[in-house]
């Protein structure tokens, strides 16, 4: 039997649909073979990394509607993808998960050892926590992806 591969596309989409009246960039044309059973293989913090770039990415496309100056992009998104918000945004989430991804939190908590001068290691190791949740769902289950983005409240 082989391997349960996982397919997905380099950027995700939250809403496939588009609406009638919706201009719709066509869907790319190459997708990423992903083995599921290379999922233990990889370190918390590469899921982490994984989930920075996911949840950063997120938040780009939050803002992107009214259009806005480059600056004003820059500064909305900068206070959003901090640490300290994303500790937040996971204390904010937290009694949403199951069983499985809290264990994905934590060992992405626990990885977390050595955070910059400015943060606590508390609230980095959230941030990592959630950075890490965030990989692992988005090579795992991007419905429930969505889903757990749809909740957060950037605003």
């Amino acid at each position: 039997m082989s391997p349960k591969i996982v397919k997905f596309l380099p950027v995700f989409s939250c809403n496939p649909t588009p609406s009638e009246n919706s201009d719709h960039c066509p869907t790319p044309q190459k997708e990423v073979d992903f083995p599921l059973p290379l999922l233990p293989q990889l370190s918390p913090t590469s899921l982490a990394y994984l989930g920075d770039a996911v949840y950063e990415l997120y938040i780009r496309c939050y803002y992107l509607w009214p259009p806005r100056k480059i600056s004003q992009y820059h500064n909305l998104v900068v206070g959003k993808v901090r640490a300290e918000y994303q500790a937040q945004q996971l204390a904010a989430i937290y009694p949403l998960l199951n069983d499985k991804e809290k264990e994905w939190v934590k060992r992405g908590s626990n990885a977390a050892n050595r955070p910059p001068r400015r943060l606590p290691l508390q609230v980095y190791q959230a941030a990592s926590g959630f950075e890490t949740l965030l990989g692992y769902l988005y090579l795992c289950d991007q419905n429930r992806l969505c889903y757990i983005l749809s909740q957060l409240e950037p605003k």
